[in-house]
């Protein structure tokens, strides 16, 4: 979250952190115990608001300088393929080393190769050895796929993109995300091509309004809320952690939620008072959210669907405290040996 600017949005960062352990919490109780956040799903919506708010602080005035589309893109690309190699490295190791036996060897071959350059698995490979997601060698990458595409869009329309425009951008996107939820019933979609439309509408509503946020903030015309940031994340947590409700609300419920309660926090964490950890929960955010799948596999690898609570505890551990070292002393330095080999 931390961006080329001289400002830097602690609290914002301590609410990605937060989220990105939610999301971890979540997707592990499928392996045993109860959920206590089913609603971390919508913790994607909260990504994509945060990410345009800051991209749009980092790279507008940049971009209105004449920073190239390309140029832009690869600096995207540097910032996301380090850590997201790790993750599918590590799960292709589960597969050579029997741990995941769910892989035949041409299916690990041919999603290796649409892995290695980011690319999602196609439509007609969907459903090779049974998984199914974008990227099944690391299924929670399927947001960085939507990630990317915003970012060439926001990227290649920039110099159009006056606050007239992008009020236009997140209306219209409203639409669009009120039909795929209407169809789907659920913003709990966007990893499998079956799910495409609602992730496209997710980004494509929450990515704008992150950068309308900013506009606004920038312009003096957004309330200056100067709460402790603590509670602004407890508050978000408390979201999270609502239940679901009957399947032909539950869409709705999520619209209502995105669209109405998510934009308070994300303002209401522009000024606050940065929790305790802010910093550190920033710099874990991300290889928290990218490597917790891979890790999830080793879990399923080990334990099937009931793997035991002292082992899905010390895997949460383990993965929370190996993060920061990696951001550290993996991630940075890995991005810029390749910005000195791409962006010379």
């Amino acid at each position: 979250m931390a961006a080329t600017g001289t400002q830097h949005f602690r609290t914002l960062d301590a609410m990605r952190g937060a989220a990105a352990l939610a999301v971890v919490l979540m997707h592990w109780s499928k392996l045993g115990g109860a959920n206590p956040l089913p609603g971390a799903y919508l913790a994607v919506d909260l990504f994509f608001m945060l990410s345009g708010f800051v991209i749009a602080h980092a790279y507008d005035a940049r971009l209105g300088a004449g920073l190239r589309t390309g140029r832009f893109m690869a600096v995207r690309l540097i910032r996301l393929y380090p850590l997201y190699l790790l993750g599918t490295l590590t799960s292709v190791a589960l597969v050579i080393t029997g741990i995941d036996p769910d892989w035949s060897r041409i299916g690990l071959l041919k999603a290796l190769a649409w892995a290695l350059p980011m690319l999602p698995q196609p439509p007609w490979a969907d459903g090779l050895d049974d998984h199914g997601t974008l990227y099944p060698l690391n299924d929670p990458a399927w947001s960085l796929l939507f990630e990317l595409l915003v970012n060439l869009l926001f990227a290649a329309v920039h110099r159009w993109l006056n606050l007239r425009a992008l009020v236009a951008w997140v209306l219209a996107a409203l639409v669009l995300l009120v039909l795929a939820v209407a169809d789907a019933g659920s913003l709990e979609r966007g990893w499998a091509w079956e799910g495409f439309a609602v992730g496209a509408a997710r980004v494509g509503f929450s990515f704008p309004l992150g950068v309308l946020l900013y506009r606004l903030y920038r312009a003096g015309r957004l309330p200056a809320w100067k709460l402790p940031g603590i509670w602004v994340v407890a508050a978000m947590l408390a979201l999270l952690a609502l239940p679901p409700m009957a399947d032909a609300l539950q869409g709705w419920r999520d619209i209502g939620l995105v669209v109405v309660l998510l934009p308070p926090l994300v303002i209401a964490g522009i000024d606050a008072t940065p929790p305790p950890l802010a910093d550190w929960l920033g710099l874990i955010s991300y290889p928290v959210y990218v490597l917790h799948g891979p890790i999830m596999g080793l879990l399923y690898g080990f334990g099937g669907v009931d793997v035991p609570f002292i082992w899905r505890a010390l895997a949460f551990v383990v993965l929370v405290l190996v993060c920061a070292p990696l951001a550290r002393r993996f991630d940075a330095p890995m991005r810029r040996r390749l910005s000195g080999l791409v962006l010379r």
